[in-house]
């Protein structure tokens, strides 16, 4: 990988979307894998149908997993069908992984990440570890990072540490894993949220505006009863990328009144397949049918 293209992979890893889209769009000529960087950038900042279509013309694994991630932020393939084919993209997946000697040129690395994230975005979370341990196993970073991100949503944090310190040991100077040992320690709490702001503060001095490491900054903050820092750093977040799921989701958790009201409608319009918006309907529905009961009669 030449230096322009390991560049373009690291503004992608830390969430510098814009700016990864726009120095992958400087290339003449793209390679599949910088193709494939650009358009999941694309759809981390709402733009899923240009996602879709500037991988159209490509029939390969890794174009169709990033295609299925773009209808699925959508809206348009969820559920049992999204999973469905997740199934059998990896499938093909591992046909082709047997042979490939160089996943990060071919984008294998990238499609079980991504095959990964789909099945996670349907509740499939064993399935999802269960192919992201196939990347950890071949020292993929990027399939150690979107494990402990799971790890940690199903409070195990005790193996987010584990699979962290296995990783450090042949990565320790990766961003990606940096940001990755924030999220850790974000979840430890007590003197770890300190060294989680110290960390992601450090990951954007002097580099293009990311909207991953902000909002680990924001989080960093809020936890600390910090809420104004948490606020501004939000408000970044959302310059850098309007529709940006995980920004709207915390505005909607950390604003207060008309504003996070408007931040949670702009979630639902973007992500509707969202697992905030998902829960808070499951709950208004529990909550509806409960109200029901007590009805008074007229």
């Amino acid at each position: 990988m030449d230096e322009s293209s390991f560049a373009a992979r690291q503004l992608f890893l830390q969430g510098s979307y814009k700016a990864c889209v726009a120095t992958i769009g400087s290339h003449s000529a793209p390679s599949p894998s910088l193709q494939l960087y650009s358009a999941r950038a694309q759809i981390a900042l709402g733009q899923t149908t240009e996602a879709a279509q500037a991988l159209s013309a490509r029939d390969d694994v890794a174009a169709r997993a990033v295609i299925l991630l773009a209808e699925q932020a959508a809206g348009a393939t969820v559920g049992e069908e999204a999973v469905a084919e997740a199934d059998g993209l990896i499938a093909e997946l591992s046909e082709e992984a047997a042979v490939e000697e160089d996943e990060q040129t071919s984008g294998l690395a990238q499609a079980r990440a991504v095959l990964g994230t789909v099945l996670a975005n349907e509740g499939q979370i064993a399935a999802a570890l269960s192919l992201l341990g196939q990347g950890v196993a071949r020292e993929d970073e990027e399939s150690v990072a979107v494990q402990i991100q799971l790890l940690l949503s199903i409070d195990r944090t005790d193996l987010a540490q584990a699979a962290l310190d296995a990783a450090k040991r042949f990565a320790d100077d990766s961003s990606i894993i940096q940001l990755a040992e924030a999220w850790v320690n974000l979840r430890t709490g007590g003197a770890a949220y300190q060294q989680a702001f110290y960390t992601l503060d450090e990951l954007t001095s002097g580099q293009a505006p990311s909207s991953v490491v902000l909002n680990g900054k924001a989080v960093a903050q809020a936890v600390q009863c910090n809420a104004p820092e948490a606020e501004a750093a939000l408000a970044e977040a959302s310059s850098v990328a309007p529709a940006d799921p995980i920004t709207l989701a915390n505005q909607s958790a950390l604003l207060k009144g008309a504003a996070a009201d408007q931040a949670f409608a702009r979630l639902q319009q973007v992500a509707p397949a969202h697992l905030l918006v998902a829960d808070l309907a499951e709950k208004s529905a529990a909550f509806d049918a409960a109200a029901a009961k007590f009805a008074i009669a007229a």
